[in-house]
């Protein structure tokens, strides 16, 4: 049977998760915890619940729990109408129930659902296959992975060179090879950026802007002062082990804000981008601040996900492109939707669907925040 997840199914999470593995007590507690502390912040208590969309759970016959599917709504504007869409977020089943099917049918009923789109944009090969044979279709335009190779030795020791001492230690050899090899194969714009003026990027700046910028595209994310706030908190957790977040707003020779950008780094490895936004026309720009930025910093390179409308200016610079081992899925029954993405005119960052949701993603990080925000909304009702 399979039903809506409630509240007094998070203490049985943790344990259904683990089913199969043999984890240490530290794994228990900390498995605990993030479905007890951080899954309801992410699934349930976010500024779009609504009650219409809720997380799923199957139970066998004698009521044991067998597999679990989480999901967030998201609104979204398809033109000036306002539609409802639903993530799929997180789908785990318990091995002795997979014969059942268990997860196929999850999925099913998920699709079912009165959702104008149901999105799952941090899918494996497996749940692809389930999708696209349930009627859902993958995007691989929206799958690609970008590269923006500024440094290509330091960049090549970043993405190979796991280990941070043996890191350091090579980065003398690679900027020497450097100076050579970025003549060879680097990203270059001939965009100026001199006329071109930043500023950090806030949530303010989020919530006040988003529309503003994203009005040119015929599907797009809506935030709100809510929504832009709550995303802001899961900046730092996109890119597992990436770094802290940075954000910039990018201001035309008017003052005039034309685009942002946001990215996770830290010393030694590579920008990984999670959005970037700009005004009709002022992609390009965008983008070759981005790059100016990240030279300046003394970034090695960048690794985005491919929105399509950056796909020329991207081209133009000199990024490489690959597969991802992650595919981008979505589902509509309304045929203007589909067109939407077929078209490449929806907006679809990684803060707009599974990507801000993935809660293994530094998970005691988080849950610190969690417990900040709570003392401080505690504070705030004394």
């Amino acid at each position: 049977m399979i039903r809506e997840l409630t509240r007094d199914d998070l203490p049985c999470l943790h344990e259904l998760h683990a089913r199969g593995t043999s984890p240490s007590a530290g794994q228990i507690e900390l498995g605990k915890r993030v479905y007890g502390e951080l899954f309801p912040k992410l699934c349930l208590d976010h500024p779009w619940a609504t009650g219409r969309f809720p997380s799923l759970i199957s139970e066998d016959r004698s009521g044991k729990p067998e597999g679990v599917l989480s999901v967030m709504n998201r609104d979204f504007a398809l033109g000036n109408e306002r539609i409802d869409a639903a993530v799929s977020c997180e789908l785990f089943v318990d091995p002795s129930s997979r014969s059942s099917l268990c997860g196929v049918q999850l999925l099913k009923q998920f699709l079912n659902g009165e959702q104008d789109l149901s999105l799952a944009d941090v899918a494996n090969d497996k749940t692809r296959h389930i999708w696209t044979r349930l009627g859902g279709r993958a995007l691989p335009v929206y799958g690609l992975t970008w590269m923006a190779v500024l440094e290509p030795c330091r960049f090549a020791t970043a993405l190979t060179l796991k280990n941070s001492t043996l890191r350091k230690c090579t980065q003398p050899v690679a900027r020497a090879f450097d100076h050579v090899a970025r003549r060879l194969i680097s990203c270059e714009t001939e965009n100026d950026t001199s006329n071109l003026t930043d500023e950090p990027l806030t949530r303010e700046h989020m919530a006040e802007l988003a529309d503003e910028l994203m009005e040119h595209h015929s599907l797009r994310p809506l935030y709100g002062d809510a929504g832009a706030n709550w995303l802001w908190n899961r900046l730092n957790f996109i890119a597992p082990g990436a770094g802290p977040s940075r954000q910039t707003l990018v201001r035309d020779s008017s003052g005039t804000p034309i685009g942002w950008y946001v990215y996770q780094w830290k010393p030694g490895g590579a920008a990984r981008v999670s959005q970037v936004t700009a005004r009709r026309n002022s992609e390009a720009k965008v983008v070759a601040h981005l790059l100016h930025s990240l030279r300046q910093s003394g970034v090695p390179g960048a690794i985005g996900r491919v929105q399509p409308e950056l796909l020329q200016t991207l081209q133009d610079v000199g990024c490489l492109f690959r597969r991802r081992s992650r595919h981008v899925l979505i589902h509509s029954k309304r045929r203007d939707v589909l067109d939407a993405f077929d078209s490449g005119s929806a907006f679809l960052s990684m803060l707009d669907g599974e990507g801000a949701v993935q809660i293994w993603n530094n998970p005691l990080a988080a849950l610190r925040q969690v417990e900040s925000s709570d003392v401080q909304i505690e504070k705030a009702t004394v």
